[in-house]
C-alpha cells in the first residue's frame, strides 16, 4: 500500500483519487529518465525505454503483462533520445526515431545493435506503427511546426508517404505544445502532449491525451492533468492505454487508462529507482 506522504503526491496529479491503485514496483537504473513505452502484441510484453542525461546510453526494459521486468537491454547510441518506440508484429521488430528526426532505427534486443532501416525526407519527432492499417505515422507538434497546428505524415509499410495532414488541438493553447508519446491503432492517433497553458496560467504545465483520426478530425479527449504532469510515452493494448511518466522525485509512473470504464478501472504502477 502507498504510505500517506506518497499517496498524497500521487493523488495531487489526479482529477480524482478514486481511480488510483498501487500494484507494485520495478527497479530501474539510477540517473536515467523514462522516454517511451510500447506494447508487443506478438509476445505479450511491454518495452519501456529510458535514456541517460547525455542521450548517449539507452536502456530498454522488457516487462511482461503483469509488468514484471523480464529482460534488460543496454544500448550505446549517440543522440538517441528514444522519444517514441513502436513495435511491428508483422516484421517482429522494435523501432525508434533518431533525435535528428529523419532516421528510423531498428533496435535488436538480442545483441543491442541499432540499424538504420529508413531515412525519411520529412522531419518526424516521433513515429508509430498502426498494426490494423499496416501503416506508419510520423508526428510533429506546434513546438516543431512553429504554429498552432500539429502535422502528421502517413507512410505505407515500405515507408512511402501516402498522406500529409494537420490538425489543431481542441484546447487551442499555444505554440508551446510539445508532442511526447503517441500510439496508433485502426486509423486513429492517440497523443500525449503538454504545454505551459495560457488557459491555466504560465505556472502550470497541462498534460492531456486526445484522439485524432487520419483525416485530422479530433475525437475524444481522454484525460487532462495538472501539477506539471508529463506523459513521456503512451502504448495501446486491448482497448486500454498505458502511459509512462517521470514524476514523484526518483520514481517512474505507469498509468493504465481504461476508456470503457470512464477511468474507474484505472491504476498506477510505481516504478522506483534502486
Amino acid at each position: 500500500k502507498l504510505n500517506a506522504e506518497l499517496k498524497n503526491k500521487v493523488f495531487s496529479f489526479m482529477t480524482s483519487d478514486s481511480n488510483v491503485m498501487h500494484v507494485g514496483t520495478v527497479d530501474i537504473t539510477p540517473g536515467y529518465n523514462v522516454q517511451a513505452i510500447c506494447y508487443d502484441s506478438k509476445h505479450s510484453c511491454f518495452y519501456a525505454g529510458v535514456t541517460s542525461s547525455d542521450n548517449n546510453t539507452q536502456i530498454i526494459y522488457t516487462l511482461d503483462d503483469e509488468l514484471n521486468k523480464i529482460n534488460t537491454t543496454i544500448i550505446s547510441e549517440p543522440a538517441l533520445h528514444l522519444n517514441t518506440m513502436t513495435y511491428n508484429s508483422r516484421t517482429d521488430k522494435l523501432y525508434t526515431i533518431r533525435s535528428s528526426g529523419h532516421e528510423l532505427l531498428e533496435i535488436n534486443l538480442t545483441n543491442s545493435n541499432v540499424n538504420v532501416v529508413h531515412t525519411f525526407a520529412d522531419f518526424n519527432s516521433g513515429v508509430q506503427y498502426d498494426p490494423v492499417r499496416d501503416v506508419y505515422v510520423g508526428i510533429n507538434g506546434p513546438s516543431i511546426t512553429h504554429s498552432t497546428e500539429w502535422q502528421y505524415f502517413i507512410y505505407d509499410n515500405q515507408f512511402n508517404k501516402i498522406k500529409t495532414g494537420s490538425f489543431v488541438n481542441p484546447y487551442g493553447y499555444n505554440t508551446n505544445e510539445t508532442p511526447n508519446g503517441f500510439c496508433c491503432y485502426d486509423g486513429k492517433m492517440v497523443h500525449s502532449a503538454f504545454n505551459t497553458s495560457q488557459k491555466y496560467g504560465s505556472a502550470n504545465k497541462v498534460q492531456f491525451i486526445f484522439e485524432v483520426d487520419y483525416d485530422g478530425n479530433v475525437g475524444k479527449v481522454y484525460q487532462e492533468y495538472f501539477k506539471n504532469m508529463e506523459y513521456e510515452g503512451i502504448a495501446y493494448s486491448d482497448g486500454k492505454f498505458f502511459t509512462v511518466s517521470n514524476v514523484l522525485d526518483d520514481k517512474l509512473l505507469i498509468t493504465l487508462i481504461d476508456p470503457s470504464g470512464l477511468f474507474s478501472k484505472s491504476l498506477r504502477l510505481m516504478m522506483q529507482r534502486v
